[in-house]
């Protein structure tokens, strides 16, 4: 008797689909196989789209609207193109010196990319005028059409449990007219003075959150690289927090380009932003991520004191997991409160490019913390770092042994970088 796929059991069906390496082989698989079908299904429509591409748009009414696609669904990724900060024409006087002795061409890619940012067969949200989302002409008509629409479409997905926001891929492929334009060509050369971010997050994801029937269980948001101020920031609203377990942020050079006159964006962050996480009472997982984000001792606005701003004045009763990327952190007393609040239940910590030194570690001991994992990745190409299994490093920390392997480091040395050993811990990733 000759043996199909379908014959095969689920389990090894959905470890052959997950390997398939592109939605294309998921897409022929679904073909191959119709008894099976439910399987690659399953993983092409876990995670969908949406963006201000009508074509994205278009996709995800499509799914939201097919009950068998839409029960698959997991997780609903906005993808961020903050059009408004391009300056358009704006760019003619300012050219790049390179172009110069190339006559017309740049005015002429300029003039096809003007066009494009406009253009409604690509864009259900095409360029508006004025460079600050929330009052540019014709925003909020937009908005309110499609809200309430885009709230009844979440409520055909029953399994949607997760909202992301990030910047839409630079290679994302915008075609027009016959040339292939890419998203990264509307982040060259923006005003960083005039730019917010995230309108998807601001206008749709987070309202979203506040509706009494939402899923969404976990939030994660990446910002957009943005200029001094953010008037999303300032616009938050705390009861969207409420349900959240899960949240992974990550923010973006909080101090701006313009540095001499930074505080405005750190401000906004560590006000509205820190009421907002002390809301989320139900949160277990919490990421936090200062990408671009360098310390200011002098302006008071260092990594630690952000971290103790946001996250200090917390309480939350079922974390378990605390994940810390691209934070300096030089002063771990400042911290130290919040460790020791969430000793009894805190068991998952990782400090990614925190450069942690013997100091730093040596105070986490005085939280008393009950761990079962804790991991210190190389903020450097591992030259010079000071290498500790994470097995061992885990039971000092939790005042279970007097003293870790320091690679053999004499103690002048113990001021240099630590990083765990890959093959020794184990660590929860929520990103």
């Amino acid at each position: 008797m000759m043996l199909s796929l379908h014959h095969l059991p689920r389990e090894l069906l959905a470890e052959i689909s997950a390997y398939l390496p592109s939605h294309d082989d998921k897409k022929s698989f679904r073909l191959v196989c119709r008894e099976c079908a439910d399987v690659p299904t399953r993983e092409l429509f876990r995670r969908i789209r949406l963006s201000r591409l009508k074509q994205d748009r278009e996709a995800f009414e499509q799914i939201a609207m097919h009950p068998h696609l839409a029960q698959y669904v997991r997780e609903l990724v906005w993808y961020e193109l903050h059009l408004e900060a391009w300056p358009g024409h704006g760019l003619s006087s300012d050219k790049p010196d390179n172009f110069v002795s190339r006559g017309d061409v740049f005015e002429s890619i300029l003039h096809l990319q003007v066009g494009l940012a406009s253009d409604r067969e690509t864009f259900w949200i095409p360029k508006l005028v004025g460079s600050n989302w929330e009052s540019a002409q014709g925003a909020r008509e937009i908005i309110n059409a499609f809200r309430d629409h885009f709230y009844q479409l979440l409520r055909l997905m029953p399994n949607l449990t997760t909202s992301t926001s990030r910047p839409m891929p630079a290679d994302r492929l915008l075609p027009y007219k016959g040339y292939p334009f890419q998203a990264g060509a509307f982040r060259a050369m923006i005003n960083s003075k005039l730019y917010s971010s995230n309108q998807g997050l601001f206008s749709f994801l987070l309202p979203a959150l506040r509706q009494g029937n939402s899923t969404i269980t976990t939030l994660r948001w990446a910002e957009e690289t943005v200029g001094p101020e953010n008037s999303g920031l300032r616009s938050l609203s705390a009861d969207a927090f409420k349900r959240l377990t899960t949240i992974g942020l990550c923010l973006t050079n909080l101090w701006g380009r313009d540095k001499p006159t930074v505080p405005e964006r750190a401000r906004a962050a560590t006000v509205e932003l820190s009421a907002c996480l002390r809301a989320a009472d139900q949160l277990c997982h919490l990421k936090l991520c200062f990408e671009g984000t360098s310390d200011y001792f002098r302006r008071g606005f260092s990594s630690s004191r952000i971290m103790h701003k946001l996250v200090g004045e917390a309480r939350w009763p079922r974390l378990t997991t605390f994940h810390v990327s691209d934070a300096p952190l030089r002063s771990m007393d400042l911290m130290l409160g919040f460790f020791r609040k969430h000793a009894g239940t805190l068991r998952h910590l990782e400090f990614d490019h925190c450069q942690l030194t013997y100091p730093q570690i040596k105070t986490l001991k005085r939280a008393h913390l009950q761990l079962d994992s804790i991991r210190l990745v190389d903020p450097g190409c591992g030259a010079g770092r000071i290498k500790v299994p994470g097995e061992q490093l885990c039971a000092y920390v939790n005042n279970m042994l007097e003293q870790y392997d320091t690679d053999r480091c004499s103690p002048s040395e113990l001021r240099r970088f630590f990083t765990t050993t890959e093959d020794l811990y184990q660590a929860t990733n929520i990103s």
